[in-house]
């Protein structure tokens, strides 16, 4: 479903969260604080049964992407879009 992509949360929570007004070197933190903020349904779920440290968001962006759009999956549509084996 549309509202269940990883990387379109991921643009839409860097949209409002940059909407904040927050400098540069407050940004980051900002960003990490508000994080847990902007996951509803499965991704609330994830992130509180696997306890993610959010202390980087690079680093929270990464497992959030890779368990809801593994590369498994990547490679999948690549195929589907490309008619590529």
């Amino acid at each position: 479903m549309v509202h269940e992509d990883p990387i379109a949360n991921f643009r839409n929570y860097y949209e409002i969260a940059g909407s904040l007004g927050a400098s540069n070197s407050e940004e980051e933190s900002v960003f990490v604080r508000l994080f847990t903020h902007s996951l509803i349904g499965k991704a609330k779920d994830w992130y509180r049964d696997k306890h993610v440290a959010v202390d980087q968001l690079e680093h929270v962006e990464y497992k959030f992407i890779n368990f809801f759009y593994p590369q498994s999956k990547v490679h999948d549509t690549n195929t589907a879009i490309t008619g590529a084996t």
